[in-house]
């Protein structure tokens, strides 16, 4: 699992107590959900990479836009992507920024999860950064 930001690399790394990578595909009350995120918690700045598809079922071979706010509380039918500093400096994707979720291998029996994804967010300032050559390959 990683991606490149800004064209370097980005893995997830642990330190101290909290879980670097979380994954979930579920179905509530009628709709699927899907959650990834990871982080590299090194340091004083714990970055993290955040990809959630909500209300929509998920399907191997499919392409899903991300191009949703995934800060508007989940408010939302469709996928979208971000990218966080510290809870400090926050990038999402929206219409204008956006990317793709490619879902490659959906195992529901075995509860396995594998794509790839890309996108560009922007935060408050105007600032994008770039979030290239994503995989994961993941059970949940």
């Amino acid at each position: 699992m990683g991606c490149l930001v800004d064209g370097k690399v980005f893995l997830p790394k642990h330190e101290g107590i909290n879980p670097t990578v979380v994954v979930n595909y579920q179905f509530f009350e009628g709709d699927y959900y899907f959650s990834l995120s990871f982080k590299d918690q090194r340091g004083v700045g714990v970055k993290s990479i955040h990809i959630g598809v909500l209300k929509i079922n998920l399907e191997a071979g499919q392409v899903y836009v991300l191009n949703k706010n995934n800060h508007d509380n989940g408010n939302f039918t469709g996928g979208g992507g971000s990218y966080n500093l510290s809870n400090s400096y926050n990038f999402y994707t929206n219409t204008n920024n956006t990317g793709e979720l490619t879902i490659t291998r959906l195992d529901l029996s075995s509860s396995i999860i594998s794509g790839t994804f890309w996108f560009d967010a922007v935060n408050e300032e105007g600032e994008i950064v770039e979030i290239r050559e994503g995989r994961f390959d993941v059970t949940y």
